[in-house]
């Protein structure tokens, strides 16, 4: 059987070039919604010369779906060329950390792009420029800290762009200035503490969210040099009270949780604390009680005579370690009876 696959790859070249064609470099599609959507799953793809295998009817494609691929880094280099008429791309939930020109060159139909929850931190200058019909940009979920001021340009339909949820600090007041079309703007969940009085003077944004970021300037009331639009700054410019309050709703199940260990770890403490407590009674040596058949106050007057027998057990011991001298002193008063028993 080796022998037989051995053959056919040596002189069968359509059979080794359709090996190689489909799984070094080259990924199918399946079809789906009347076979205008391309969806394509795959495990891994960590080179970047990589490319979708064209289907029969590739004109026909207008979507292209690759999003959940969560070890996809590189984008197909032959979009353009296999999707002509391709006006959706949804690469949502992939591992990208850059976007280059080549990577949508020629992509003059595209409409909505959606580039959400990867790791991007980088997008040419010129990314864009041949995406003249695209109406809709997600940037959402990313690790972009900063946009070049000329990335927009040529987005000349633009009409809603997101990018919440990344790490921006400010944005370039020239930065909207050919997007006249512009009709909401997501900014929050962002790092922004300055924005430029000028930003928003070249359109008409109906809506521009700006929440939850570090201090958005009071200028932005609502009111631009041309129109009125809505603008939602809540959250910004917090008290530490506020922010403190905010991270405990945030947190609140993770807090809850550590409160929990933390009272399970004393109710441990304690429970150790008290078996070894009561170890320690047990294994306590008793103190010494005397014996109180050995007493015999009525009789033994003075601990001299317990002393002179050796008998330790009396009630004052403290007379124990007392001189020779003083034993020979009360050795003259004893008196023996009849029975030879002692008496004082």
């Amino acid at each position: 059987m080796r022998n037989f696959f051995i053959f056919l790859y040596f002189y069968c070249p359509t059979f080794s070039k359709a090996e190689s064609h489909n799984t070094s470099k080259f990924l199918n599609c399946s079809y789906v919604k009347e076979s205008s959507t391309c969806e394509v799953q795959v495990k891994s793809i960590t080179t970047n010369d990589f490319k979708i295998q064209p289907p029969i009817n590739s004109t026909s494609i207008k979507i292209l779906d690759l999003n959940k691929n969560f070890d996809v880094h590189f984008m197909p280099q032959n979009i353009s060329s296999t999707f002509p008429e391709l006006q959706q791309m949804i690469f949502d939930h992939l591992a990208l950390t850059k976007v280059t020109k080549s990577d949508l060159i020629a992509l003059t139909k595209l409409q909505f792009l959606y580039l959400d929850s990867n790791l991007i931190t980088k997008i040419d200058s010129d990314a864009f420029d041949d995406l003249q019909s695209l109406t809709l940009l997600d940037l959402d979920y990313n690790r972009l800290t900063s946009l070049h001021p000329d990335l927009f340009k040529k987005l000349k339909n633009l009409e809603t762009f997101s990018i919440h949820d990344n790490y921006l600090t400010t944005l370039d007041e020239k930065i909207f200035s050919e997007n006249s079309k512009l009709r909401s703007i997501k900014l929050h969940n962002n790092e922004i503490n300055e924005l430029s009085p000028y930003l928003l003077n070249n359109f008409s944004p109906a809506y521009i969210y700006l929440q939850n970021n570090k201090c958005i300037s009071k200028q932005y009331s609502g009111t631009s040099l041309k129109t009125t639009f809505v603008v939602d700054v809540e959250k910004n410019c917090k008290s530490g009270r506020i922010m403190i309050l905010d991270i405990i709703k945030d947190y609140s199940i993770y807090i809850i949780g550590v409160c929990l260990i933390i009272i399970l770890l004393f109710i441990i403490y304690f429970i150790i604390k008290l078996i070894r407590k009561k170890q320690q009674a047990i294994m306590r040596p008793r103190p010494y009680q005397p014996n109180p058949m050995m007493h015999r106050s009525s009789t033994l007057k003075s601990n001299a005579s317990c002393e002179t027998f050796h008998i330790y057990d009396c009630i004052d011991e403290s007379k124990v370690n007392q001189s020779f001298n003083d034993k020979a002193m009360y050795m003259n008063v004893l008196k023996w009876d009849s029975n030879g028993k002692i008496n004082l």
